[in-house]
């Protein structure tokens, strides 16, 4: 594990959602805000990481 897999990690996370914000907002976000769902896919981003390097 180095800073290169981390990053690789993150920007597929970050990629996913941008890629997709418009399908998953009309399939299962309606509801949400932009503010909530920023601090939403924030925080799932960085618990994802964490419990990644914790496992190695």
């Amino acid at each position: 594990m180095n800073a290169r897999d981390v990053h690789r990690i993150i920007s597929a996370l970050c990629f996913h959602h941008a890629a997709n914000q418009y399908t998953f907002d009309t399939l299962f976000e309606g509801s949400r805000t932009a503010e909530e769902k920023l601090a939403y896919y924030r925080q799932m981003t960085v618990d994802v990481v964490m419990r990644y390097l914790q496992c190695k």
